[in-house]
């Protein structure tokens, strides 16, 4: 999906579910969704928009401590929901049944 700079965050919330889409309408699509960013910047700008509209997610750059990071991890692999990453994240990370990747470039 292609967005103007005006549709970015509306098209976002969409894309994670907030607009009855596949994510919270389909029973057997994984509700794991990774949303990979270019920067640290950019993943803590997705994860401060995320939480004000209400959406919970984790977050995964080199910036967070490594306690932080493998919590956010844990918490993914066993509960599902949304990973907010820099391309960290697709390096030696092996997370089985990913239902959506969403890259975002802000």
């Amino acid at each position: 999906m292609e967005v103007t700079e005006d549709s970015r965050i509306p098209a976002l919330l969409e894309a994670v579910g907030m607009k009855g889409t596949l994510l919270e309408s389909d029973p057997t699509i994984s509700h794991r969704t990774m949303v990979f960013a270019n920067s640290v910047e950019s993943v803590d700008g997705i994860w401060r928009v995320l939480e004000r509209a209400g959406v919970k997610s984790k977050r995964y750059h080199r910036d967070l401590p490594l306690d932080e990071r493998a919590e956010s991890l844990q918490v993914f692999e066993q509960d599902g929901g949304l990973l907010i990453c820099t391309d960290s994240a697709a390096r030696g990370l092996d997370i089985p049944n990913i239902g959506h990747i969403i890259q975002v470039s802000l």
